[in-house]
Formats: C-alpha cells, sequence, structure tokens
C-alpha cells in the first residue's frame, strides 16, 4: 500500500517536503531536460507544481534562501498546472512525491 493511502487510513496527510532533491534537479541530466520544456517557468517552478499537483490536499514546504527564491515560486504558481504527460513523464524519470512500498 503507498505512504498516502496508509496515511489516508489513519486520518493523516503527508507533507512534500524537499521538493528539489537538495538541488539535484538541477544537475540531473535528465530531470533537467524534462524541466527544461517549460520555457515559461524554472526548473524549482516545475518541482513546486509537480508537488502541489501530486499531493493537492496537503501542504508542500520549501526551503529557501531569499526572498527572490519565494517569489520565483509565488509567481510559478500564476500559470497553468502541468499537463498530464508532463506529470507522467516526471514520474518515469524517477520524480516522485511520496515513498511507494
Amino acid at each position: 500500500m503507498a505512504a498516502r493511502a496508509r496515511a489516508a487510513d489513519r486520518g493523516m496527510g503527508l507533507i512534500a517536503r524537499d521538493i528539489f532533491y537538495k538541488g539535484k534537479i538541477l544537475i540531473d541530466p535528465n530531470l533537467s531536460a524534462a524541466l527544461s520544456k517549460h520555457a515559461e517557468l524554472s526548473a524549482a517552478q516545475v518541482a513546486l507544481h509537480f508537488a502541489v499537483q501530486e499531493n493537492p490536499e496537503n501542504p508542500v514546504l520549501v526551503g529557501l534562501s531569499s526572498q527572490a527564491h519565494l517569489r520565483e515560486l509565488v509567481n510559478g504558481l500564476a500559470v497553468p498546472p502541468l499537463s498530464f504527460d508532463d506529470i507522467k513523464e516526471l514520474r518515469e524519470l524517477g520524480f516522485k512525491f511520496a515513498p511507494q512500498d
């Protein structure tokens, strides 16, 4: 059973944490290629959209080191969500929200 389902069975939610994979999304060539398909979004904005869309009922925590980073993420949420194909491609590349059994 997936972690999300186990949590829901207990009346709990999951919090997306470390959605930028400690910066690995910026250096992994496969993820970078998938993330760069969105000219209107930065890699961090795509990662945030992915986390929010994969976990819509629960909070997403992000670590920020500046107000500019906060503005970047907030502005990124003003654009339409990722498509089903975008989400599928990111999953296939190993991008995930919650651990699966």
